[in-house]
């Protein structure tokens, strides 16, 4: 169960902190980055091989929730935590208080 092209293999997760929110990022090995998830995105497997298909092109293979969570837990132990906005750079261009990108108007 470790091919990376069959199972997400998780190599980091960086969590960030805003006021109002709470977002992941997981970096997949062979694969990249899903940004914007929220924790039941993450918990969810399910909820994680839909995000990765949207947002990576890659549908991986079921996987038993305790296996899952396992994963999780184990990258979720040395994931880096971050405080504030990932955008703050972008905002004197638009962005807004909540971390996200500045919108085309």
């Amino acid at each position: 169960m470790d091919d990376p092209d069959l199972y997400p293999q998780i190599e980091k997760i960086v969590i960030w902190f805003s006021s109002k929110t709470q977002e992941w990022d997981v970096t997949l090995a062979k694969h990249g980055t899903v940004h914007f998830l929220q924790a039941r995105d993450v918990l969810s497997y399910r909820k994680f091989q839909a995000r990765c298909a949207d947002a990576l092109g890659v549908v991986f293979m079921s996987m038993k929730t305790d296996d899952w969570l396992r994963r999780v837990n184990a990258a979720r132990s040395v994931a880096e935590e971050r405080i504030g906005s990932r955008y703050a750079e972008a905002r004197p261009n638009g962005g807004s208080d909540d971390g996200r990108p500045p919108t085309d108007r």
